[in-house]
């Protein structure tokens, strides 16, 4: 036996009607409002200290702060004498344990006054161990346009050595694979 079953399109008898569609917002109600504009402009970083850190969250890690992953050269940090590895702890007495902490932490910096930045450091022992050791660095950071702008040409000139070096790898396959193709030496004068 076989079953049909019918639907209807449209309202259904007896049934109440639909809702009808919110009101489409206002021109004035669309626009950003100047409190989320001030808002914008303080998220914004004022300073820069030309570091590469660590963005990733270790939930396992016992030291807590965040680690410096790159220090480039021309910049703030290079000349306060950060070092690749270290951890920072605390800026101008402010406990560091995350990103979210360094951003708060620098937000208020002005460009060109010292700022005190704590890290930790892997230093060797004479007897061959290695310890952490608390450091202070004094850091005049600079404008973050000018930091950032310095940071952009590094990478930049560290990516064209990249691409050359692939290049010349390419070239170099390409004429082993040709020194090594039966008859190509028949073809050579």
């Amino acid at each position: 036996m076989l079953a049909c079953t019918a639907f209807a399109c449209g309202p259904v008898p007896g049934a109440p009607p639909p809702a009808p569609p919110p009101p489409r917002p206002k021109a004035e109600e669309l626009a950003p409002r100047e409190d989320t504009l001030s808002d914008a402009a303080e998220a914004a970083p004022k300073v820069g200290f030309g570091l590469g850190l660590d963005l990733t969250p270790e939930p396992n890690r016992t030291l807590q702060g965040i680690n410096v992953e790159r220090v480039v050269p021309g910049t703030p940090g290079e000349g306060a004498g950060f070092k690749v590895f270290d951890c920072i702890t605390h800026v101008e007495a402010k406990r560091i344990k995350d990103i979210q902490d360094w951003r708060k932490a620098t937000a208020s910096l002005e460009p060109g006054a010292e700022v005190r930045v704590t890290v930790r450091r892997w230093v060797q022992a004479p007897n061959g161990r290695w310890n952490y050791v608390s450091k202070v660095l004094c850091v005049t950071p600079g404008p973050f346009h000018e930091v950032e702008a310095i940071m952009a040409k590094e990478d930049r000139i560290m990516w064209e050595e990249a691409w050359d070096r692939v290049r010349v790898r390419e070239q170099m396959r390409l004429l082993e694979e040709q020194q090594n193709v039966p008859g190509a030496a028949a073809e050579q004068p």
